[in-house]
C-alpha cells in the first residue's frame, strides 16, 4: 500500500477515534498512574503506522508508533511485545529486556513472555539469566516441553553436560517423539562417550525425522568406533532416500575401498558419473583405482575414453602411460609420455618418467635428456640433476661434472643449481668445492636453511669458523625448527665447541625427530662421553649400532663403545 494513503487513512482513524483528545496525536501523553484511560482505536492505529514503518525498514518511526500506541493503550501487552522485539533488533537489549519484564510484571503465569525473555538473554550471551528464567517457567510449568528442550540445550552450551541429560531425558520421558530432544541427547552422549547410548538416540531420531545431515553424522561415528557395517548401512540408508545424493555415493565408494571392496567402489562412483555433470576428476579417480588394483586393460581402456575430451588434462597421459608400462607395453608408454607438451605444468615430470622406463638402456635415457638440455623450449634444470646422477651412477664422474658446470652457465641466478652441484660434489669427496657451492648459494639466499645447515655443519666437522658454524645452523634451526637433521647440526655445533651439556639437549630433541638415524643417534653418544656419562653414551651407541647399515660406521661405533669398556676396566 503507498505510504500517503496509508498516512491519510490513518489520520482519518485519529480524529474520529480521539475527538475528546488534543487534535494532535503526537502530544499525547500517558495519564497519572491509577488514572489512564484505554482508547484502542487509537493505539491501533498507531500500531498499523508503526507495523508498516517496520516493515518498511524505517524503525525510528516504527519504535515511536508503538510507543504511542501503548500511551494510549498501557495494556496492549502484544504491542509492548513488537516494542520489546523491535527494541532487539536495532541492538538496544537492555531496554528491550526491561519493556518485557514490564510486560512479565503485568502476566506473572504466562510462559510466552517469559520464554522469549530467556530467548533476548540467550541472545545476549546471557546464559545465567536465561538458564534462570527456564527454571522460573518450569516452577509454573514443569512439564514444558519447549522450555526442557531450550534449557538442556542451554547447559549443553555451558558444558554442563550431566544436567543437560538430566533434563532432556526428563522430556523424551515426557515427549518420546521428540526429535530435537533425542538429536541433542546423541550429541552429548557421544561427547561423553557413552557411544552405545549415543547411537540408540542418534537411531531413534532418525527414526522420528529422516535428517541426511544427522544421518551422516551417524555414519561417520560409526565408522570411527569400527562398526564398518552399520556406517555402511547408514550410507545406504540415505540413498535409499535421497538417491541421487553425491556426497553418500563418495562417501561409500571410500568405504568400499579401505576394505579392498573394489568391484562394490568402483560400482558407486560409476553411478557417481552417470550423475554428475562435470566427472572429469571422478574419471580421473576412477582411473587410478583400476591402475593400483592392477587392472591395467580396463585403466588403459578408461585413459582412452577420457582422452577423447578436448579439455582432457596431461595427466591423464602420464597415467595412460604408467598403465601401459605396468602391462609391458613399454614403447606405448613412451609414446603417451610424449604427447606431454614442453607447455604443461606435468612436462618435467613425464620426461622423469620417461627415463625410469628407459632404466634397462641408460644410454637412451642419456640421450632423452642432451636433447632436453640442447633445446632452449625443454630446458630444465632437473634434468641436469637426472644426468649428472646418471653419469655418477656408472662411475662417469667428469660427464657429471660438466654437466653441474653446464647447469651453471644455463642457470647462472638459480640457488638450486648450486646447492646441487654442491651435493654431488659432496657425495664423490670434494668438501670444499662442495662448501664453496654452498657459500655461493647463500650469496644468492641468504636465508637457505639447507645450505645454512651445510656450511655450518661442514665448518664444525673440520672445527673451524665454529662462532660462524653456530650462528648458522641457528638460523636453520629457526627457519626449520622440526627438521632433525638440522638439530642433529646444532648439536653437533655445540660438540666440537666443547658445550657437552647443550650438545646434548639438541641431540637429543634430534633423536627425538629422527630416532632411527645411526649417525644422529652416534653424535648424542660422542656428546655423552663428553659430560662423562659412559652408561648413557653406552645405551645411545648399542642404539646406533642397531640401526646402522654401513660396514665402517659400525667398525667405528664398535671401537667406541670398547672404548668405554676398556676405560671402566681400568
Amino acid at each position: 500500500m503507498n505510504k500517503i494513503i496509508i498516512l491519510l487513512c490513518f489520520l482519518s482513524a485519529i480524529s474520529s477515534a480521539c475527538a475528546s483528545r488534543s487534535a494532535d496525536p503526537v502530544s499525547l501523553q500517558a495519564a497519572e498512574p491509577g488514572t489512564e484511560s484505554i482508547d484502542t482505536a487509537c493505539s491501533y492505529s498507531y500500531f498499523l503506522w508503526g507495523r508498516t514503518a517496520e516493515l518498511e525498514g524505517d524503525y525510528a518511526a516504527a519504535r515511536e508508533a508503538y510507543e504511542k500506541a501503548i500511551v494510549c493503550d498501557p495494556t496492549a501487552d502484544e504491542v509492548a511485545v513488537k516494542l520489546a522485539m523491535l527494541l532487539m533488533n536495532i541492538g538496544k537489549k537492555e531496554q528491550a529486556v526491561a519493556e518485557l519484564e514490564k510486560i512479565i510484571a503485568r502476566n506473572s503465569d504466562n510462559i510466552n513472555y517469559r520464554s522469549l525473555l530467556a530467548g533476548f538473554y540467550g541472545a545476549m550471551d546471557n546464559n545465567p539469566e536465561a538458564i534462570k528464567t527456564y527454571l522460573e517457567i518450569l516452577k509454573i510449568a514443569p512439564d514444558d516441553p519447549h522450555t526442557l528442550l531450550m534449557l538442556g540445550s542451554l547447559y549443553a552450551r555451558q558444558h554442563n553436560y550431566s544436567q543437560a541429560i538430566k533434563v532432556l531425558e526428563k522430556l523424551v520421558d515426557l515427549d518420546p517423539d521428540s526429535f530435537m530432544a533425542y538429536t541433542y541427547l546423541a550429541k552429548l552422549y557421544h561427547e561423553l562417550r557413552f557411544f552405545e547410548k549415543s547411537f540408540s538416540a542418534y537411531e531413534k531420531a532418525l527414526d522420528l525425522r529422516w535428517s541426511n545431515q544427522l544421518a551422516f553424522e551417524l555414519a561417520g561415528f560409526y565408522i570411527s568406533r569400527k562398526r564398518i557395517d552399520d556406517g555402511e548401512n547408514v550410507y545406504l540408508r540415505i540413498l535409499e532416500n535421497d538417491p541421487a545424493n553425491e556426497t553418500a555415493m563418495e562417501q561409500l565408494a571410500r568405504l568400499y575401498l579401505r576394505q579392498k571392496k573394489i568391484d562394490e567402489s568402483l560400482a558407486q562412483l560409476m553411478a557417481l558419473r552417470d550423475i554428475r555433470v562435470d566427472h572429469q576428476a571422478l574419471d580421473m579417480t576412477i582411473g587410478r583405482i583400476l591402475l593400483d588394483q592392477g587392472k591395467e586393460e580396463e585403466a588403459i581402456k578408461h585413459f582412452k575414453l577420457m582422452l577423447e575430451d578436448d579439455d582432457c588434462p596431461d595427466e591423464v597421459y602420464s597415467l595412460l602411460a604408467l598403465a601401459y608400462y605396468d602391462s609391458g607395453r613399454k614403447d606405448e608408454a613412451l609414446k603417451a609420455l610424449k604427447r606431454i607438451s614442453p607447455d604443461s605444468e606435468i612436462f618435467t615430470n613425464s620426461v622423469a618418467l620417461q627415463v625410469r622406463m628407459m632404466e634397462d638402456d641408460p644410454a637412451a635415457a642419456k640421450k632423452l635428456l642432451l636433447e632436453m638440455i640442447n633445446n632452449e623450449t625443454t630446458r630444465r634444470a632437473d634434468f641436469y640433476f637426472i644426468l649428472a646422477a646418471l653419469y655418477r651412477h656408472d662411475n662417469e664422474l667428469d660427464k657429471a661434472d660438466n654437466i653441474f658446470k653446464q647447469a651453471c652457465r644455463d642457470f647462472p641466478d638459480e640457488p638450486e643449481v648450486l646447492f646441487e652441484y654442491g651435493l654431488f660434489l659432496d657425495r664423490i669427496g670434494d668438501i670444499d668445492g662442495a662448501l664453496t657451492r654452498m657459500e655461493k648459494v647463500l650469496e644468492l639466499s641468504p636465508d637457505d636453511p639447507s645450505a645454512l645447515n651445510y656450511v655450518g655443519y661442514t665448518w664444525a666437522d673440520k672445527g673451524i669458523n665454529l662462532d660462524k658454524a653456530l650462528d648458522y645452523v641457528s638460523r636453520a634451526v629457526m627457519l626449520k625448527p622440526d627438521d632433525g637433521y638440522i638439530r642433529d647440526s646444532l648439536g653437533w655445533v655445540y660438540y666440537k665447541m666443547k658445550k657437552y651439556g647443550k650438545a646434548v639437549e639438541e641431540l637429543k630433541e634430534a633423536v627425538a625427530r629422527q630416532g632411527d638415524d645411526p649417525t644422529i643417534n652416534e653424535h648424542l653418544g660422542d656428546a655423552y662421553v663428553g659430560l662423562g656419562d659412559m652408561k648413557k653414551a653406552l645405551e645411545v651407541y648399542n642404539r646406533s649400532l642397531t640401526l646402522c647399515r654401513d660396514e665402517e660406521q659400525k667398525e667405528k661405533i664398535k671401537k667406541k663403545i670398547a672404548g668405554i669398556a676398556s676405560r671402566e676396566k681400568n
